[in-house]
Order: C-alpha cells, then sequence, then structure tokens
C-alpha cells in the first residue's frame, strides 16, 4: 500500500506530541516516568459529598447508592439526618429582578436547584419568599428571580430551608470525566 506524504506527517506529529510530558498521551506516560523511576498510582475512588433536600428528619442511610449523570456510582459513606437550616444572611439585595442573598462565611448545605422554605423578616415584603428555587453562584451567596423594590433588604432577616450533607465514595473508578 502506498504510503502518502501526509500519512508520514501525521505519523511525525505524533512521535513530536509524544516526546513531550504536556502533549504525550496516557499510555506513553510511564516511558517518561521509568528512567527516573517514576510510576503512576493505581486509580483511586474519588471522594466528595451531596447534599440532600427533602422532608425534616427523614435518614439517608449509609450504603445508599446513588448515580450521577456521567453514570457513575456513588456509595453514601455514614448515615445522614435531613434537617432544618437556618442562618442569618449579611444582605439581601436585588438589582433588576436578580435577587442575591449573602452570607458572612460558606454554605455548604445548600447548591443550585435547591428550594429555600423561606426568608423572612425584611421590612420590604417582596424580599420575603416562600418556597423558592434559588441558583447558588459563590459558597456564600445565591440568587433567584423575583421583581419588587431595588435596593437592600431591611429588618432581622432569616434563611430557612432543610438539608444535610453525606460524604460518599465512587464504587466506579478510572473514568476520565474532564471535571
Amino acid at each position: 500500500f502506498p504510503v502518502t506524504i501526509f500519512d508520514l506527517y501525521r505519523k511525525r506529529l505524533n512521535i513530536f506530541k509524544q516526546s513531550f510530558l504536556k502533549t504525550c498521551s496516557d499510555e506513553y506516560l510511564p516511558i517518561h516516568g521509568d528512567p527516573y523511576g517514576i510510576t503512576l498510582l493505581p486509580a483511586t475512588p474519588a471522594e466528595g459529598s451531596v447534599i440532600f433536600g427533602g422532608l425534616a428528619n427523614y435518614t439517608i442511610s449509609q450504603g445508599t447508592q446513588l448515580q450521577s449523570v456521567e453514570s457513575i456510582l456513588y456509595t453514601t459513606q455514614t448515615d445522614g439526618t435531613i434537617a432544618l437550616q437556618q442562618v442569618t444572611p449579611t444582605s439581601i439585595s436585588r438589582t433588576g429582578t436578580v435577587v442575591t442573598v449573602t452570607f458572612s462565611t460558606p454554605i455548604t448545605s445548600l447548591a443550585t436547584g435547591f428550594t429555600i422554605d423561606s426568608i423572612t423578616g425584611a421590612n420590604e415584603a417582596d424580599f420575603n419568599v416562600v418556597n423558592q428555587v434559588i441558583t447558588k453562584n459563590t459558597s456564600n451567596s445565591f440568587t433567584f428571580e423575583k421583581a419588587g423594590v431595588q435596593g437592600s433588604a431591611t429588618g432581622t432577616l432569616l434563611v430557612q430551608w432543610k438539608s444535610v450533607s453525606v460524604k460518599v465514595k465512587s464504587t466506579t473508578t478510572a473514568i476520565v470525566t474532564g471535571k
């Protein structure tokens, strides 16, 4: 079979890419590490936390199986009981129709798509809400859409929701998700 110049170019380009750590494919990494006694560690399960919402006092049992949208399986490592969370925000403000709720410390028991039970205590009635779906945009703030008075809320503010954060570990290993 005839070899074209283009085929030779592609082969040369691939050899060039495999010559450098930053551009080589996974199968060539051991070749670069061997002369220095560096070997790849075996794959290990991913670990992290999952936030559950729902009814107060409901228990998520240790050993509960979960599946991500990428079909990676996880198992809860501890029991967790959903509880009422009550936190006083440092500020609540509205720009346009976007309401931003900010806290002084990171809130790890909330996630995008959660429904908070209520925001109460605002002197400006349109800042008080019930069953509001939120978008978490930083570790210590979230937003939601609601038309009303521009500016900041005043009063004795309180945000309430029900959730629990539970540690999980993947039962699927060696899958590269790009995240």
